[in-house]
């Protein structure tokens, strides 16, 4: 799971809370509910606030302030398999979407697209064989998104009815409305 800085929202969105559980372990418990190992990358300055029953990456520093690429290349890099990557304020994702994506997942990076061509960054499964391409766009200033629409990769169709699973909560406005 990845959190970012947390800027727009004006706290760290790992301890934000639901009703009964933090953002960060409602979203551990529906990977796990799908059979996936929970690990949490995240900045120096972080780590002291990630309960120790996590899995930990720390970012690497050469990366810090790059982005999204800080978190995707510090992962991968540090556990050399295909990871599954999803911000912790994706709070209505379900285990269907995620399962979805976990059993479609080839050799290619695998997300989901709108039905009018949106490729949607995350949840995304990104191969470990799809680091070097990673670090080339990080250091070519290519963003995240431009990349994910160049490179041939997996795509799940997502109906507008599911669309609002897919939505991640960046500022406190964001959360009006939302039932979680």
């Amino acid at each position: 799971m990845i959190g970012g800085y947390s800027r727009r929202m004006g706290t760290d969105k790992f301890s934000l809370m639901n009703v009964e559980s933090s953002w960060l372990e409602d979203r551990s418990e529906v990977l796990k509910s799908i059979g996936l190992e929970v690990i949490i990358s995240c900045r120096k300055d972080q780590m002291a606030a990630i309960p120790n029953t996590f899995i930990v990456v720390k970012d690497e520093e050469a990366l810090e302030g790059k982005g999204i690429y800080s978190s995707l290349i510090s992962c991968l890099n540090n556990r050399k398999e295909d990871l599954l990557f999803l911000p912790v304020d994706m709070n209505n994702i379900t285990s269907t979407e995620l399962l979805r994506l976990k059993n479609s997942h080839e050799s290619k990076p695998t997300a989901y697209r709108s039905l009018d061509g949106y490729v949607f960054p995350f949840p995304i499964i990104i191969p470990y064989s799809f680091l070097s391409h990673l670090i080339e766009a990080e250091r070519n200033g290519v963003r995240f998104g431009k990349l994910l629409s160049s490179v041939p990769g997996r795509v799940n169709w997502i109906t507008p009815e599911n669309e609002t699973r897919l939505k991640n909560f960046n500022r406190p406005e964001d959360l009006l409305g939302n039932a979680n």
